[in-house]
């Protein structure tokens, strides 16, 4: 069955404008934790010899056959992180939601999803925090090397969360 992923969150200043070795030295513990939770949450082993590797495009990922099926996720904006651990393909994004104007959510979005963007507004959801939460959607959908050209369908929403359809299958993605 489905089994939820463990998401861990630090604030650390020195994250902002951080190289990537002291990036990577502060995004490893929290990596650890969560996959560690993980792992006791469903009844397996921990090793003490869990090893990160960044990939080119900066996404860290687990060595080791005992955690082949373990997938990681992670996303900073400014001196926030955030990690995500799961044993299917994991995608986050953290995003800090910023004025801006029509042209610019254009520019930033492209035409189809500023489109929705549009059609979105017009229900009386704050364009800032729609355009924030299809930046990241497409962010999250990249990272899960899913289409991020796929089609995005609001699904429902608050004033604090959005949840959205993706595509013609039906899958959900909550921002």
């Amino acid at each position: 069955g489905f089994v939820r992923p463990i998401v861990r969150c630090l604030y650390d200043e020195r994250l902002k404008g951080a190289r990537k070795e002291l990036r990577h030295k502060i995004e490893l513990p929290l990596i650890k934790a969560a996959v560690d939770e993980l792992l006791t949450k469903n009844s397996k082993k921990i090793s003490k010899n869990l090893r990160i590797k960044w990939d080119k495009t900066g996404r860290p990922l687990i060595i080791g056959e005992n955690y082949k099926d373990i997938k990681i996720s992670l996303s900073h904006d400014a001196s926030f992180l955030m990690v995500v651990a799961g044993y299917e393909e994991q995608g986050c994004d953290v995003e800090t939601i910023k004025e801006r104007e029509s042209k610019d959510w254009k520019s930033l979005l492209g035409e189809k999803n500023y489109q929705f963007y549009e059609s979105l507004t017009k229900n009386n959801i704050n364009k800032d925090f729609i355009g924030t939460a299809i930046w990241s959607s497409n962010e999250c959908l990249s990272k899960i090397s899913v289409n991020s050209r796929n089609k995005l369908y609001l699904d429902k929403s608050t004033s604090q969360a959005i949840c959205f359809n993706i595509g013609e299958d039906n899958k959900k993605i909550i921002v």
